[in-house]
């Protein structure tokens, strides 16, 4: 199962790091399940952030389609 049959709701920073962002809309988008699975509750470390290691936002990055990219078969990044 895939493709637009299978989209849900991910929390971008996720809940069991930052609770107090649980229901703000601006941590809410709209993502494949398979990446929402794959991704779960993983987070940069505070010495990672430092290193420059980070998850791409959707809605932040101007250059979004530079970081990723979509086959045509399924939504595997």
């Amino acid at each position: 199962m895939g493709g637009e049959e299978f989209f849900e709701i991910d929390h971008f920073r996720p809940v069991s790091k930052f609770r107090e962002e649980a229901t703000h809309y601006r941590n809410l988008y709209y993502s494949c399940g398979k990446c929402n699975r794959h991704k779960g509750d993983t987070w940069p470390s505070g010495d990672l952030i430092a290193m420059g290691f980070r998850f791409a936002d959707p809605c932040q990055e101007d250059m979004y389609i530079d970081h990723l990219r979509e086959k045509p078969d399924s939504c595997n990044l």
